[in-house]
């Protein structure tokens, strides 16, 4: 060993005291990528934490915008019922003033249809006689309406060239009318629609 290394500082050589100084820095240098370290791992899992919340927000909007589309589809559709119905009943002229289409030779009146109102739809089936047949098939829609099943939208869409049909021709169908419903809101909706387009005569 030369004399330099044997030089002492506190009774500590100078090789010993640069090794504790060496280690010492590298202590530091261990302790301050530690928490370099330690902080990258909480950015990275805030940000994907962040990243997830986000996402959330993204898709509870979607659903919103899709819900808030449904219902002014909706909208849209009741309100064109609705004006459907007034328009006809407007043109109906709010009662019984013009002949009936069908008439027997006895001068009586005769039903193109009967409308068994249900809870869910409507069935229409037909009351013309084979007399009538070749007629009933030259009026646009009228064969069409004959259904076991139709939705309030579908009668409406259907009736109405029959009704136009008769509007031209000056004269109105009668229909005999059931009621199978349980909730007479659900009766009288369907009821004012049969009305909207036909003369009526209600059968218990």
């Amino acid at each position: 060993m030369s004399r330099r290394d044997r030089i002492s500082v506190f009774g500590v050589t100078l090789v010993e005291l640069s090794n504790i100084i060496l280690f010492i820095l590298l202590i530091l240098i261990a302790s301050a990528l530690h928490g370099r370290w330690r902080e990258t791992t909480y950015l990275v899992a805030t940000n994907s934490t962040q990243a997830t919340e986000l996402a959330s927000v993204v898709e509870a909007r979607r659903q919103l915008e899709a819900e808030a589309a449904l219902l002014r589809d909706e909208n849209l559709q009741l309100s064109a019922r609705v004006a459907v119905l007034e328009h006809a009943a407007k043109r109906t002229g709010g009662g019984r003033d013009v002949p009936s289409c069908f008439v027997g030779p006895d001068n009586r009146i005769q039903y193109l249809y009967e409308i068994l109102i249900r809870e869910k739809d409507l069935r229409v089936s037909p009351l013309w006689d084979e007399s009538r047949a070749s007629l009933v098939g030259a009026i646009p829609g009228a064969a069409e309406l004959v259904s076991s099943s139709l939705s309030l939208d579908e009668f409406v869409k259907k009736a109405m060239p029959v009704y136009d049909w008769s509007v031209e021709q000056g004269c109105r169908f009668y229909v005999r009318v059931k009621d199978e419903t349980t909730s007479k809101a659900e009766f009288k909706e369907k009821l004012r629609a049969v009305e909207a387009f036909f003369y009526k005569n209600l059968e218990s």
